[in-house]
């Protein structure tokens, strides 16, 4: 029988290891297509809340959550699950335009 999260979970801990003690719970997002690979991802401590599965309609589902049936799409999510960068970004953004346009 194949089991593929065995070895996906196999190799996100591999990953961890070569980082050390301070690699623990670097994994900031997971996405995948079956929700073994959620699980996979459980294994290293992503946070449940941004562990994606996306389904063949394209469709993006938080499965591991208790708010099952949730869904996204591609263009929202970096703004809400990596909004600290996107604010980053739109201040970098709008003052070096700021600068070419004054």
């Amino acid at each position: 029988m194949r089991k593929p999260e065995v070895f996906k979970m196999a190799c996100l801990r591999d990953i961890q290891r070569l980082f050390g003690l301070q690699a623990k719970g670097r994994f900031y997002a997971g996405f995948g297509n079956r929700i073994t690979d959620a699980l996979s991802y459980r294994s290293v401590n992503v946070p449940s809340s941004h562990i994606f599965t996306i389904d063949s309609t394209g469709e993006v589902k938080m499965e591991l959550l208790e708010l099952a049936g949730y869904k996204s799409s591609y263009v929202h999510l970096p703004a809400t699950l990596f909004s600290p960068i996107h604010a980053f970004l739109t201040f970098v953004v709008s003052y070096f335009a700021a600068d070419i346009f004054t």
